[in-house]
Order: structure tokens, then C-alpha cells, then sequence
């Protein structure tokens, strides 16, 4: 049976040898850590502007660090090829969940800001999904109305997280097609307001 030194070197040379491979395989194996905690997700080979349909060419996968807000940005798993670009996205930048849609008449959407309170909406409502709105009577007068549907199947843009980690109301923004705004800030704007998504 071999059996292996106990006692370390004595030469300098050779303990500083030991020492640096032990640095290297440390170093080494943090390396791989990160390495497998990263994603890929897809990113823009060039600006790609509203409208615009994707293509192969306009697109390319990256591998990146993204241990907290993964979730607002494409994976490489999902298909975008033939999807319209909904919001300008830079050249390098990577893809975020919102900029993309099959919609066809994504010029006519609009940003619509609505402030909900806490307990009206998911804990864990998320940018890029997809929301219903209803308009629940406040006032005494009110109170024999049945609660409407203001809108279907609206995208989450963006969550102040800021008043989220406060604690009052929340604000989101949500898109709207155009010919659509009127009529829901017609619904919401004396009501409370509920967002309902489907469940997860």
C-alpha cells in the first residue's frame, strides 16, 4: 500500500508551490459556482424598435448574473421569434418580459398608472403578467353595485417598489390598448380598484 507524506516540506519553494494550487483550486471552484448560478436569457443584437417583428438576426442568447430580477427578462427557453416589439429595447441590452407581444397593434398601447392598495392585489404580483381589473363601489350610495370588469388581460409594465416597501397604496402601471383608456379610467376612477390574476 502507497502511503503519502505527513510532514510538510521544509523548502520555502515548495510550500509557496502547495500554497498557490490550493489558491487555484479555491479560486477555481468559486469560479464554477458562479457560473452555474448564472442564466442565459436573450439580448438585443441591435436597437430593436417598436413594431418591429424579431428575427434571428435581431437577437442573440447571453449568459449573465441576474440572482434577483431574472424573472423581467426572457429566458432562452422562450420562443420570440415572429413577436412585435411592444417598447424600444437598446443594442446590447437584455430583453425584458414586457417588450415583447403577439399583439398585433402594439403602436396603440399606452401606459396607464393605477394606485392599489396593498391588500387589492397578489403579494407576489410580478412585472410581465397579465391582470384582470374590477371596480368595487366605495361610497355609501354605492354599496348595491355589483363590481365590474374594467379590464381583461392587461400587462403589468412596471411596480413601484419604493411605495411597495413603504407600506400605503401601490402603484403599477399597466399597458392599455388606446381606444381603451377612456373607458377604464371611466371605471376605476371613483372605485376601488382590484387586480385579479390567475392563479399561479
Amino acid at each position: 500500500m502507497l502511503k503519502l507524506p505527513t510532514k510538510l516540506p521544509r523548502n520555502p519553494r515548495t510550500a509557496l508551490a502547495i500554497a498557490l494550487i490550493a489558491i487555484s483550486f479555491v479560486a477555481a471552484l468559486a469560479l464554477s459556482q458562479e457560473a452555474h448560478q448564472s442564466i442565459q436569457v436573450w439580448s438585443a443584437n441591435h436597437p430593436l424598435l417598436i413594431g418591429q417583428t424579431i428575427t434571428s438576426n435581431d437577437v442573440k442568447i447571453s449568459r449573465v448574473l441576474l440572482p434577483e430580477n431574472a424573472s423581467h427578462y426572457l429566458a432562452s427557453s422562450v420562443r420570440i421569434f415572429n413577436l412585435k416589439v411592444r417598447s424600444q429595447v437598446g443594442v446590447g441590452e437584455l430583453i425584458p418580459v414586457t417588450a415583447l407581444t403577439k399583439e398585433v397593434g402594439v403602436s396603440h398601447l399606452q401606459s396607464l398608472p393605477v394606485r392599489v392598495a396593498r391588500s387589492d392585489l397578489p403579494t407576489d404580483l410580478q412585472v410581465g403578467q397579465r391582470v384582470d381589473l374590477y371596480s368595487v363601489a366605495t361610497s355609501a350610495a354605492q354599496a348595491q353595485t355589483e363590481p365590474v370588469l374594467a379590464a381583461h388581460g392587461l400587462i403589468v409594465e412596471s411596480i413601484d417598489q419604493k411605495s411597495k416597501d413603504l407600506g400605503g397604496d401601490i402603484g403599477i402601471v399597466l399597458s392599455v390598448s388606446k381606444s381603451s383608456v377612456l373607458s377604464v379610467v371611466g371605471a376605476i376612477a371613483y372605485s376601488r380598484v382590484l387586480v385579479v390574476r390567475d392563479a399561479i
